[in-house]
C-alpha cells in the first residue's frame, strides 16, 4: 500500500515539475529600468571594474566609490546602490561568506553588516597583490610572493585570529581559494593545487602540481586558471579563441565568456543550476548553495569535441570589458552601459509551482523514512526551496551619462 501511494505521489509530482516549467515560460519576470549614474569612463583608463561575488557584486568606480548589488539590496527595483564614498577604493573580494575591500593607501577593510560597520584589519604597509579564502578564513599575497592566512571569528581578524604567514616554500604570482580548496601559480608559471586541512592553528596541505607547463599566470575561485596563450584549466572548453588572454576580456564559470578582436562577445559551455534558497522559519534563517560546479581536473571538452560550440552573445560589437563569478556575468559596452546575466540577483526568488512539490515530496518522504539522526541539511525539516531566475540574455544594469563641465 506505502508503495503505491509513493508511486502515485511520483506520477503527481512529475506532472506538477512539467506544468511548473511551462508556466515559466508563459510568464517572463519584470525586469528593473538601469540606474543612470552621472559621471564619466571616457579613457581607457578608468578606473572602472566589477568583483563578482556568490550573492552579488561590487563595483569600483572611476570616482573611487564602491557600489553593491545582489543580494540584500535596500530598494525595492533591487537596483545597484552607493556602499561607500568616504574611501577611495582600489579593489574587492567576495569570500565564500563575507566581502573585504581594500582602499588606494593599502588597508583592508571587512564587511560587518554594512557601509557604516566597515572593519579594518589590524595589519598596515602590506604590499597586498590580491586577497581571497574561504569558509572561516582568508589569504593575502604580498608582493614579495609570500601568503598570510588569518582564521576568522565573527568575520574578524584579531588577537585570537593571528596573522601569520602559510608556509608552502613557494613564491607565488597568484592564488585563490573557495572553501578548502586552494589554487596558485608559482613564481615559475607552474599550477599548484592544497588543501585547507586545519583550524587554530590554521593549517594547509603541502601544494601538489597540477600542470607541468610553465605558462600559467591566474587562478580564480579555486578551480579555473588561464595561461598567457590562453589555455584554460577546468574549464568547459580546453583554451581560448584568442592567442593572449587579457584579464577583463574574458570570464570563466560554468560558461566561458570572450571579447574577441572585432568587439563581439561570444560564450561555450552550459549553465549549471540557477542559484537557490531554502528559507526555514518564514525567512529567519536562510543559506545559499550551488550545484553542479565544475572540478579541475585538465581533462576538459574541447570545442571539436561536438558537445560545447562557441555562440554569439547579443548582437553588439563594442564590449569593453567582461567579468564573471559562478553563474553570474557583468560585461561593459563602450557606451557606459553595464550589463547582467545569468542568476539575477535584481529579481525575487520565485515559488515555483517544481519548488512546491519538491517541498511536499520532502514532507512525504520524511514521513515514511525520517532522517536517524533527526537532523541534517536542514535540521531534520523539510523547507521551502526558492529558485532565482535566470537572465539568458544580457539586460542593462547601471548607465553612466556625461557630466556637464
Amino acid at each position: 500500500m506505502r508503495r503505491k501511494i509513493i508511486t502515485a505521489l511520483a506520477v503527481v509530482l512529475v506532472a506538477g515539475v512539467i506544468a511548473g516549467l511551462l508556466v515559466s515560460r508563459w510568464f517572463s519576470p519584470t525586469l528593473p529600468a538601469p540606474v543612470l549614474l552621472p559621471m564619466t569612463i571616457a579613457g581607457s583608463n578608468a578606473a572602472f571594474a566589477v568583483y563578482p561575488g556568490s550573492d552579488g557584486a561590487m563595483f569600483i568606480m572611476p570616482d573611487g566609490s564602491l557600489w553593491r548589488w545582489g543580494i540584500g539590496m535596500r530598494n525595492p527595483p533591487s537596483l545597484p546602490e552607493l556602499f561607500d564614498d568616504q574611501h577611495h577604493w582600489a579593489k574587492a573580494f567576495n569570500r565564500t561568506d563575507q566581502w573585504m575591500e581594500q582602499d588606494t593607501d593599502g588597508n583592508v577593510w571587512e564587511e560587518r553588516g554594512g557601509p557604516s560597520k566597515l572593519s579594518p584589519l589590524p595589519v598596515t604597509n602590506e604590499d597586498w597583490v590580491d586577497l581571497t579564502g574561504g569558509v572561516a578564513y582568508a589569504l593575502g599575497l604580498r608582493r614579495d610572493g609570500t601568503i598570510l592566512g588569518w582564521e576568522l571569528n565573527y568575520g574578524r581578524a584579531g588577537q585570537t585570529n593571528p596573522i601569520t604567514e602559510v608556509q608552502t616554500n613557494f613564491l607565488w604570482r597568484a592564488i585563490s581559494a573557495y572553501g578548502p580548496p586552494c589554487m596558485g601559480v608559482s613564481s615559475d608559471g607552474r599550477l599548484w593545487s592544497w588543501q585547507r586541512n586545519g583550524f587554530s592553528p590554521l593549517t594547509f596541505t603541502q601544494p601538489t602540481l597540477a600542470s607541468t607547463n610553465t605558462n600559467w599566470v591566474g587562478v580564480a575561485e579555486a578551480q579555473f586558471a588561464w595561461s598567457s596563450s590562453g589555455q584554460l584549466w577546468g574549464a568547459p572548453v580546453e583554451r581560448l579563441n584568442s592567442t593572449n588572454a587579457i584579464p577583463g576580456r574574458f570570464a570563466l564559470g560554468s560558461i566561458v565568456h570572450e571579447i574577441r578582436s572585432d568587439g563581439t562577445l561570444w560564450a561555450i559551455g552550459t549553465r549549471g543550476s540557477p542559484m537557490t534558497r531554502r528559507l526555514i522559519g518564514g525567512g529567519l534563517a536562510s543559506f545559499s548553495f550551488y550545484s553542479g560546479r565544475s572540478v579541475p581536473n585538465g581533462n576538459s571538452l574541447t570545442s571539436g569535441s561536438g558537445k560545447f560550440q562557441w555562440r554569439k552573445i547579443g548582437e553588439r560589437s563594442d564590449w569593453v570589458s567582461i567579468w564573471g563569478s559562478d553563474d553570474t556575468y557583468y560585461g561593459l559596452t563602450s557606451d557606459g552601459t553595464v550589463w547582467v546575466w545569468g542568476t539575477d540577483f535584481g529579481q525575487e526568488p520565485m515559488k515555483t509551482l517544481k519548488d512546491t512539490c519538491v517541498y511536499l515530496w520532502e514532507k512525504i518522504r520524511d514521513r515514511f523514512q525520517p532522517s536517524a539522526s533527526g537532523t541534517g541539511l536542514l535540521g531534520g525539516g523539510p523547507a521551502i526551496m526558492l529558485t532565482q531566475p535566470y537572465q539568458d540574455e544580457p539586460r542593462p544594469l547601471m548607465r553612466f551619462k556625461p557630466v556637464n563641465k
